[in-house]
């Protein structure tokens, strides 16, 4: 377990570093500048000001260290090159509580529709309720979000204006949260049916239906639980990626979210934002994926061993 530990510790610095290296010098490779957004009608002494402000006219190199020093050894991320006086970072936990509170919510939400579904689409007797449900689940995997946002904004929004006032917590956001939960329930519901009819043909199940026991005993004893412990490789990614993935829903529902002000500082070359909002979800996205893994082995016996 400490030599497994060890090694994921080393990679998950080595993949910051990569992430982060390759994102500055790829905005700095970019046309542009983030001055554009400032109009051409700026004067020369404003522009030197501005320059000289966010020490864009040193060489890439001391850019560069003074970047990694800030964020390694004082935590700082600077201040956004759009809105300056705005500390980045207060900018990321503004606009991320929004962007996680309606992410893990709608996930999971969908995570009980999904789990349901599937079971359903098994358990179930009668066939033809089944089969509606697997095809259910494929479409709730192959329909875009941004057509179920589109749809549910023209139906609940446009047509029923009513409904577009319902808020949680003093907030518009009943209908995100749905619409990431519609976006994330087909897919679980794919693969916890997967994990149970995988399941249910192992060995120790066809031993245990030869001594008389139910399926639905099996399935509720050690089925379900078996089947849905997998699905931590699928919904911890997920959750590191509501930071990003729901830019969509977001701007459809004029949500001032994560993703909407990541693309805008894309857009005005905001330097500071982008490497302080890859930075967050790069960390993000590797915790999960090292948390799942780690749980794996805690949970396998065999994992441990081998992983000592």
């Amino acid at each position: 377990m400490k030599k497994f530990i060890l090694g994921k510790t080393i990679n998950m610095i080595i993949s910051l570093f990569t992430v982060l290296t390759l994102t500055f010098f790829m905005l700095e490779s970019l046309p542009g500048t983030p001055l554009s957004h400032l109009g051409k009608t700026i004067g020369t002494q404003a522009k030197h000001n501005y320059l000289e402000h966010y020490n864009l006219n040193e060489p890439i190199l001391k850019k560069y260290i003074n970047f990694t020093k800030n964020i390694f050894l004082y935590r700082d991320l600077g201040e956004s090159m759009i809105y300056p006086g705005r500390k980045v970072v207060d900018e990321i936990k503004r606009y991320g509580s929004t962007s996680f509170s309606i992410g893990i919510k709608g996930i999971l939400l969908g995570l009980v529709i999904g789990g349901i579904t599937g079971i359903c689409s098994i358990t179930v007797n009668n066939k033809f309720i089944r089969n509606i449900l697997v095809v259910v689940s494929i479409l709730m995997v192959s329909v875009p979000s941004f057509i179920v946002a589109t749809f549910l904004y023209y139906i609940f929004v446009v047509k029923l204006t009513t409904l577009s006032t319902l808020t949680l917590d003093g907030e518009n956001v009943i209908l995100p949260i749905v619409c990431v939960a519609i976006s994330t329930a087909g897919i679980y519901a794919k693969y916890f049916r997967e994990g149970i009819l995988e399941e249910l043909h192992k060995d120790y199940i066809l031993q245990a239906r030869a001594k008389g026991n139910t399926r639905w005993t099996l399935l509720k004893k050690h089925v379900l639980k078996n089947a849905l412990f997998p699905m931590i490789t699928l919904i911890l990614p997920q959750i590191a990626g509501i930071f990003m993935g729901f830019y969509v829903i977001e701007s459809i529902f004029s949500v001032p979210g994560f993703g909407t002000v990541y693309i805008d500082s894309v857009n005005n070359r905001d330097y500071n934002m982008i490497l302080g909002s890859t930075l967050v979800f790069t960390i993000s996205y590797i915790i999960s994926v090292y948390v799942a893994e780690l749980l794996f082995i805690i949970a396998d016996p065999r994992l441990r061993r081998k992983n000592g």
